[in-house]
């Protein structure tokens, strides 16, 4: 058997403003959780019998910039794993770039090169792994892929890279790239990182998976890290996790979904009142933070005529959109809609 790797993607370390406060230690809470799942990480690999971490690229949430405040807990963990006796490698996704290609110079990632990572800012072989950046074009891509395949050859390499998977995520517009595209190349196997949700495509190509959930966008998806040997095992995140729970929610199972995670509410023809029982519940559940989306009662007004503020904002924003016509619609609407929920959050 092969000694084993972990292999984590868009861990999107960030100092995070939706349900987060300061620790004791001064860190962001929700970027301690992230830092403490890289923590687990390494621990699972090394009770696995390996010593190798690979990072597959959105390492750092906010793009050409690092906040102290966010590079000096993640250096801490990566010392510590280091001084456990795990290596660590890492290639940078889009998030990690000041640019739009992979260089030395616009490369956040870079950070971590004295604290022992080794980078990987072009395509580059480790032992019986080939790691790929991220490139904007796919055609790009393809011909790196080409080129690492006219070098190595394919058979027992796993190869890393960070890259769209078409049929990874429901809805979203294809990008040219697919799991068959990429099984063609005849290597052992591949691993993609940018899509948060983990995916096993059955033909030896897989989705990573974002290591944590970030935000709402990330709802119903599978985060979490791979231990990889002769097999691929998906390791679960501990992290909490984004649940919408809608009148279609199955009382019973409300409890089990709120416990631990942070909590969309969306309620129906309801008063402010019961608004306000309702978020005291969720909490009561175990909820580490909660979001009410309701529309609310109908009430008479003082000249007799009913007024009803049944349409939510989020719904005049997404008809909005649909009226204008423009580009990839549902997307951009799903995106006002995580940016309302923010604000919300955040009030």
């Amino acid at each position: 058997m092969k000694r084993p790797y972990a292999l984590l993607a868009d861990l999107h370390f960030h100092n995070w403003s939706t349900f987060s406060t300061t620790n004791a230690d001064g860190v962001n809470s929700r970027l301690a959780i992230q830092c403490a799942e890289m923590r687990r990480a390494g621990q699972e690999l090394l009770a696995a019998g390996g010593n190798l971490m690979v990072l597959a690229g959105d390492i750092f949430h906010v793009r050409g910039s690092i906040s102290p405040t966010v590079l000096n807990p993640v250096l801490e963990v990566v010392r510590d794993l280091r001084g456990a006796g795990v290596g660590i490698v890492a290639l940078p996704g889009n998030h990690d770039l000041e640019g739009k290609e992979s260089d030395r110079v616009g490369n956040a990632v870079r950070a971590l090169a004295d604290a022992g990572v080794r980078v990987c800012d072009e395509p580059e072989v480790i032992d019986r792994l080939a790691l790929v950046p991220w490139h904007s074009s796919t055609a790009d891509l393809l011909n790196a892929l080409d080129d690492l395949n006219g070098r190595v050859g394919a058979g027992d390499f796993d190869v890393i890279l960070h890259a769209p998977i078409d049929g990874v995520i429901p809805g979203l517009p294809s990008h040219g790239l697919t799991a068959e595209q990429l099984a063609g190349f005849g290597f052992r196997r591949v691993f993609a990182g940018h899509y948060h949700d983990h995916k096993d495509f059955g033909n030896g190509v897989f989705s990573i998976g974002a290591t944590t959930q970030q935000t709402w966008g990330d709802v119903g998806t599978r985060a979490g890290f791979l231990i990889v040997s002769d097999d691929v095992r998906y390791r679960a995140s501990h992290a909490p996790s984004f649940i919408d729970i809608t009148p279609d929610t199955p009382p019973a199972d409300i409890p089990f979904l709120a416990d631990g995670n942070y909590v969309r509410l969306k309620l129906e023809d309801v008063t402010e009142t019961e608004i306000k029982i309702a978020r005291e519940e969720l909490m009561g559940m175990g909820a580490k933070g909660g979001v009410i989306h309701a529309t609310r009662k109908t009430e008479v007004s003082r000249t007799g005529v009913a007024a009803k503020s049944g349409v939510t904002l989020e719904a005049s924003v997404t008809a909005y959109v649909v009226a204008k016509s423009f580009d990839r619609p549902t997307e951009l609407a799903a995106y006002c809609d995580s940016i309302l929920t923010e604000a919300r959050s955040a009030a």
